[in-house]
């Protein structure tokens, strides 16, 4: 039987064709990965390390920062990760290298010099994305480093020691 073209349509050609297309376009929206839509959840920090409001954290300290989900790599870098401490000035940044672990999702700072002991910081983390383009809000994680115990300043008046400062844990 030859298929006729009628009104645009191939009548009986049509109709065998519509179930089997309705089954798989509802076999193809049953097989979707398990999410009902697009991803709009901004990724989370889990945990950190030191955990915010630390403090006696040693100066040889790597940063470390845990997420809930994957990152966009690019978005893991120093433009959006900064520790920052106030000096009599102050805020003061401190220079170091951020990377970034797909395999755990943490994103690590590691200073460059020994931090300041007895100083307080503050982490913080912004335009953080994930792939989809979901970005976090805005978060500063602060912690403080322990104190050293030695002697800061000596200082002299006529050859004698007219006052010192030492530092003390708190």
């Amino acid at each position: 039987m030859r298929n006729t073209i009628i009104n645009g349509s191939y009548p009986k050609l049509g109709a065998a064709l519509i179930a089997p297309v309705f089954a798989l376009v509802a076999l193809l929206s049953a097989c979707n990965d398990g999410n009902s839509g697009p991803d709009t959840t901004s990724p989370a920090v889990v945990s950190s390390t030191p955990a915010n409001a630390a403090s006696n954290v040693a100066p040889l300290t790597d940063l470390k920062v845990i997420f809930s989900e994957a990152l966009d790599a690019a978005t893991a870098s120093s433009a959006n990760v900064r520790l920052t401490y106030k000096n009599t000035l102050g805020p003061d940044g401190c220079a170091g290298t951020v990377g970034y672990d797909a395999g755990t999702k943490t994103i690590t700072l590691h200073p460059i010099q020994p931090l300041l002991t007895g100083t307080a910081y503050t982490l913080t983390l912004s335009n953080i994305q994930d792939p989809a383009g979901n970005t976090m809000a805005s978060m500063a994680i602060t912690f403080k480093t322990h104190v050293d115990r030695t002697l800061r300043d000596i200082n002299y008046a006529g050859g004698q020691v007219s006052s010192y400062d030492a530092d003390s844990y708190d």
